[in-house]
């Protein structure tokens, strides 16, 4: 036997299951969508562990300089400047992904590398050499290690 259920209440039970499955979408992809993006602290985490990935790659290239110079292992192209020309390359990537970098800041991190390309090129003494590394490694650590 079927009962009669008037038009003006199938469409009321019709808005309230709409609107329901509504709110429960809302929630469901506010809920996905807030674990997907990540938080503005976690892209800053990142880009210091780059920064400081970065600044200790650059550090070590002393290592390979010494070798440059003492006529063992690879060429001053292969073993330093091509090295210098990745990491240039790794920290344009990460200033990309800092917004919060300004100009002036990336000026000088780019310029810092470029100190240490021509000093490699000038054939300088690998303390003189070290000590331009450093300091390129510590100008990457304070615009974007963190430290």
């Amino acid at each position: 036997m079927a009962l009669y259920v008037s038009a003006g209440t199938r469409a009321r039970r019709t808005a309230i299951i709409a609107v329901a499955a509504a709110a429960i979408a809302l929630v469901v992809g506010w809920a996905i969508g807030r674990n997907q993006v990540p938080s503005i602290d976690d892209r800053v985490a990142e880009v210091s562990a780059d920064g400081r990935d970065i600044a200790t790659r650059l550090e070590r290239l002393d290592i390979e300089y010494r070798q440059v110079v003492d006529g063992g292992g690879d060429s001053l192209a292969s073993g330093v400047l091509e090295p210098l020309r990745d990491e240039r390359v790794a920290l344009q990537t990460t200033m990309d992904r800092a917004p919060w970098i300004r100009a002036a800041a990336r000026a000088r991190l780019l310029d810092a590398l470029a100190d240490v390309e021509a000093t490699a090129r000038r054939g300088v003494g690998v303390a003189r050499f070290k000590a331009r590394l450093d300091a390129a490694g510590a100008l990457v650590r304070s615009e974007l290690g963190g430290t």
